[in-house]
């Protein structure tokens, strides 16, 4: 999924089970990039809403977030939480370019007549620094046309 500083992406997904270590699974997986063409992205922003209004009783679920980004190199960030809370994971990017592998897996609920759990997870990515205020990404090449650029030299 591409992300780049001001964009959202949503995804929607079922969760059929419970999470098992015997197995290991079953985790939701998105591998997540973002990129910045004048500047640096921001902070990447990943919002899952809990359950659906229509369900009763408690979800208890985990996301690991693994990745690696230019500027600030590897990262990991393990969240978990129970239904009615809301999780939220904010990951420093601040860089041209993050890769990041994100996934999700239900830990436990009231019942097993929950499942499927529908989910929808939402990834957003503000602008760094330089993307905010519009500074090139060095004083050799400048963005022209639809994705093609150029230097003053030519090349």
């Amino acid at each position: 999924i591409s992300v780049r500083p001001g964009e959202h992406q949503t995804r929607e997904f079922l969760v059929s089970e419970r999470f098992s270590l015997a197995r290991p699974g079953p985790i939701e997986a998105f591998l997540v990039y973002s990129w910045a063409i004048t500047g640096t992205a921001g902070v990447l922003e990943i919002t899952p809403p809990v359950v659906p209004g229509y369900q009763t009783g408690w979800v208890v679920f985990g996301m690991i977030v693994l990745g690696y980004s230019l500027d600030r190199g590897p990262f990991i960030k393990v969240l978990g939480t129970s239904s009615p809370s809301v999780l939220k994971a904010q990951v420093p990017i601040e860089s041209t370019f993050g890769i990041y592998y994100v996934g999700m897996a239900v830990l436990g609920a009231t019942s097993s007549r929950m499942f499927p759990i529908p989910f929808s997870i939402t990834f957003s990515v503000t602008p760094g620094d330089a993307e905010a205020r519009g500074d090139p990404i060095d004083a050799e090449h400048r963005l022209i046309g639809a994705g093609a650029y150029t230097s003053p030299r030519g090349t």
